[in-house]
């Protein structure tokens, strides 16, 4: 695919006992005239260059997920696999760094025109999370955010493809406010500094909420964006919260993909870590569900147990609940 140009290729796609042909540059260049004045430019074109072999998980993945830097593309990954217990590539769910704020462009070939696969923007409003005084308050972010957010909601409100899924401020700062995730950030400044003192000091401003965000924000610049996500990586575990706005991004791409069979795996990985006394007869009844009924039956009564809303993988399985029909009743659709 790297080689080839996408005006001359059909995807097919495998749905509900149905196979079709789809073609991602079907009046493409009509869309960027119409939809992103581009009169003068051939988007076919433009995405033909952008596709590298990196890419091309635009044309072969189930369902994407857009994002717009090195930190997401590191970070997301990692901890699906560490919450979860699974990978993105397991739900055929690819990610694609975008590396800038144009998601437009890209995100114009899921239409039902098109390629017909579930795309999740994932993108920053960037308001502020330090004070104006800051060195790391910057001036017209918050508004560029919100000119991106209704960019975007003008031009996917119609597509059922595509949707777009937003960080209040960016992605480091939602991160590490949810849960206790600013623990690993704690962790990180290990790898970070080699003196005790300074290890102490920039670690207890990590854990202090008033100087976490500027912690973190003054640790990004220091090591960069993308090192400081792979420091992170490194650090995480089983209790690693998703932000919300993520877990729903997930959802949405993978909408096409998952099943109860997923979740039975999800779910096995995560009540693995609880006691094994509390969590004995929902893994007997996990492992020995011998159809879906039963299986749907199971995952329904942990879903319904209010010990465990708060589980990261219930979260997620609550967040796709429509696309397999888990009822709260136990029956199946």
């Amino acid at each position: 695919a790297e080689s080839s140009e996408i005006s001359r290729m059909n995807i097919l796609k495998a749905h509900n006992q149905t196979s079709f042909a789809m073609q991602p540059v079907y009046q493409l260049d009509q869309y960027g005239k119409e939809k992103l004045s581009k009169t003068s430019l051939s988007l076919t074109s433009c995405i033909e260059r952008y596709l590298d072999a990196k890419r091309n998980v635009l044309l072969f993945s189930k369902g994407v997920i857009l994002v717009e830097g090195d930190a997401e593309e590191i970070l997301l990954p990692n901890m699906v696999k560490s919450a979860y217990g699974i990978s993105l590539d397991e739900i055929g769910v690819g990610l694609v760094n975008v590396g800038s704020t144009a998601f437009e462009y890209v995100a114009s070939v899921f239409d039902s025109m098109r390629i017909q696969r579930f795309c999740a923007i994932v993108t920053d409003l960037d308001k502020q999370a330090v004070l104006s005084t800051s060195s790391y308050y910057k001036d017209g972010a918050e508004a560029k955010g919100k000119e991106r957010q209704e960019k975007l909601n003008r031009l996917y409100a119609s597509n059922p493809w595509v949707d777009t899924y937003y960080a209040e401020h960016t992605f480091e700062i939602e991160f590490i406010n949810n849960g206790d995730n600013h623990t690993y950030l704690a962790s990180a400044v290990n790898k970070i500094y080699v003196q005790e003192a300074a290890i102490t000091k920039h670690q207890s401003r990590v854990k202090d909420g008033g100087t976490r965000n500027e912690e973190a924000l003054a640790l990004a610049k220091k090591e960069g964006k993308g090192w400081l996500a792979t420091l992170l990586a490194g650090e995480l575990d089983e209790c690693v919260s998703i932000p919300e706005y993520l877990v729903d991004a997930i959802a949405f791409a993978a909408q096409e993909t998952m099943t109860i069979q997923i979740y039975q795996k999800m779910l096995k990985y995560s009540l693995s870590y609880y006691d094994e006394d509390d969590v004995a007869e929902y893994l007997t009844t996990l492992s020995e569900a011998d159809n879906d009924e039963l299986l749907i039956d199971s995952i329904n009564s942990i879903l319904s147990d209010s010990d465990y809303e708060d589980d990261e993988v219930v979260k997620f399985i609550n967040a796709c609940e429509w696309n397999i029909g888990l009822l709260s009743d136990g029956e199946s659709s």
